[in-house]
C-alpha cells in the first residue's frame, strides 16, 4: 500500500499545473504518480475559518471526530502532522476506504501518515457507516462536504487544495465528489479502480478535473483492459481504462493522445498534456 500514499503526491503536481494553466483547462493523468514539486497555487493559500485556533495545531495523533449529518450520527478518523502550526494553512487529503472497509482500517493499513508528516498536509479518513459507500445518490457526498466543513472549522486548511482519493469502491466514491463539488475538491485519484467522466445517476454531466489512476494489469475483481461492475449503485458499471481516460482527457481538454513511458520499477504510465 506504499504506492498509494504516493498518489497524493501526484495529486498536488496536477492541482499546481491545473492552477497553472487558468481557466477551464486543467490536467489529467491516468499514471504512476511523479514526485511532488511542492508548489502552491500562485494565488496563495485559501485559508478556512479554523486558522489561528488552539484546536489547529497539529498532533501527529489520529482522532475520531464524531458529526451528525441529515439526523445521522457519522464519523471520520483526523490526522494532523506534529509539525502544523495553528496558522498555517495546509492541504487536506480525504482518503476513502473499500468495500466493505472502515475508516480505522484504511488508516491502519495505508501509510498518508507517514507522507503527510513528510510533506505537510492533513488526512480526513471518512466512513462509509456501514461499509459501502451510497454511489447512487448524493447522501455520501452530503456527508463528504460536512467532513470538510467540520476539518476547515477546527484546523487550518487551504481550501483551494482539498483532494479526494480511494481505494476500490472508495475510488469511485472520491470521483463522486469531485463530481458533485467540483468548487470544494482540487482533483481526484483512485488505486484499483478508475472512474468514468460521467457517474449516473448521482452526477449525469462530466466536469473538468485533475484525474489520476493507479491499476494493477493482474487485477482479476478489476481488469483494466475489460472494465468491471461496481457496486453502491444501480448499473455501475466502468469500460476499459483507456477508453474511460480517453474520457476524461476529452473531457479536461487534453491531448487525445497520451505520452506513454515505463518507470524505472517497470510500471507503465500513460500521461496526457493539457
Amino acid at each position: 500500500m506504499a504506492q498509494f500514499a504516493r498518489l497524493l503526491v501526484g495529486l498536488l503536481s496536477l492541482a499546481v499545473v491545473a492552477a497553472a494553466c487558468g481557466g477551464d483547462d486543467t490536467d489529467d493523468s491516468d499514471a504512476t504518480p511523479s514526485e511532488a514539486d511542492g508548489g502552491v497555487a500562485a494565488e496563495g493559500p485559501s485559508r478556512s475559518e479554523g486558522c489561528g485556533t488552539v484546536a489547529a495545531a497539529g498532533t501527529g495523533e489520529h482522532r475520531m471526530v464524531s458529526i451528525a449529518v441529515d439526523d445521522r450520527d457519522r464519523s471520520y478518523v483526523l490526522y494532523t502532522p506534529a509539525g502544523l502550526a495553528a496558522d498555517e494553512a495546509a492541504p487536506l487529503v480525504l482518503v476513502h476506504h473499500g468495500f466493505p472497509g472502515t475508516a480505522e482500517d484504511m488508516a491502519r493499513v495505508v501509510d498518508f501518515d507517514e507522507t503527510a508528516d513528510a510533506e505537510g498536509f492533513m488526512v480526513a479518513y471518512p466512513d462509509a457507516g456501514d461499509g459501502e459507500w451510497n454511489l447512487g445518490d448524493q447522501t455520501d457526498t452530503t456527508y463528504l462536504a460536512a467532513v470538510i466543513d467540520d476539518v476547515a472549522a477546527s484546523s487550518c486548511v487551504d481550501l483551494a487544495r482539498v483532494h479526494a482519493v480511494g481505494f476500490s469502491q472508495g475510488g469511485h466514491m472520491a470521483g463522486l465528489l469531485g463530481c458533485v463539488h467540483p468548487d470544494r475538491v482540487a482533483a481526484v485519484g483512485a488505486v484499483a479502480a478508475w472512474t468514468s467522466p460521467v457517474l449516473d445517476p448521482a452526477c449525469p454531466e462530466a466536469v473538468s478535473m485533475p484525474t489520476v489512476f493507479i491499476v494493477g494489469t493482474n487485477d482479476a475483481l478489476a481488469p483494466p483492459d475489460e472494465g468491471y461492475e461496481c457496486v453502491g449503485a444501480p448499473d455501475c458499471s466502468v469500460g476499459p481504462i483507456a477508453e474511460e481516460s480517453d474520457a476524461w482527457a476529452a473531457t479536461n481538454g487534453c491531448d487525445p493522445e497520451p505520452v506513454e513511458t515505463t518507470t524505472d520499477d517497470d510500471a507503465q504510465r500513460w500521461e496526457y498534456s493539457c
